[in-house]
């Protein structure tokens, strides 16, 4: 979910805020069970890690980071 803010210097930002149960929302249309919160923790760091501001944190990246980490290809 996006969110504005205003920060210590009085400009406004935009933070775009995901967290495990938009994680385990995005995987509930899977026949697969959900991730536990390690998975979870695992899937944010890896979005974190690849993040491209042209495409940005959408559902499908965020079904193509959790086949990562379902598949076991990603070590941090």
């Amino acid at each position: 979910m996006a969110h504005i803010f205003t920060n210590e210097n009085g400009a406004i930002e935009l933070h775009d805020v995901w967290g495990c149960d938009d994680i385990q929302s995005v995987q509930s249309s899977r026949d697969e069970p959900l991730l536990n919160d390690e998975q979870c923790k695992k899937v944010i760091e890896l979005l974190a890690y690849t993040f491209d501001a042209n495409e940005g944190i959408n559902w499908l990246v965020v079904e193509n980071a959790i086949d990562t980490i379902l598949g076991g290809n990603y070590e941090n």
